[in-house]
């Protein structure tokens, strides 16, 4: 398949860096967690550990499986992102 025809419009290369990112990130996050969540920290550490491990055979592998894998784990950084950071401040109305 052209480079220009697939889903994500990424070069494996490309997509091994994405989800070794992903992975990178997510270890961070779950040093993050608030210490109440131990289980959640276990959780996102091992999601961490298997995106790292699968980052290459993903990458070099079926564009639309990749786009799945990629799109998947870009959603759960960003809920832990949001667990991590805690509630966001807003207006109030006095």
């Amino acid at each position: 398949m052209p480079d220009t025809l697939k889903p994500l419009g990424m070069t494996p290369e490309q997509m091994t860096a994405v989800l070794l990112n992903f992975s990178a990130t997510l270890e961070a996050f779950a040093r993050r967690v608030p210490r109440e969540r131990v289980a959640l920290s276990v959780l996102v550490a091992n999601a961490a550990a298997a995106v790292g491990e699968m980052a290459v055979e993903v990458g070099e592998g079926d564009e639309d499986i990749a786009t799945e894998i990629i799109t998947s784990t870009a959603r759960l950084v960003s809920t832990i992102r949001k667990v991590v950071e805690g509630p966001v401040g807003g207006a109030a109305i006095h």
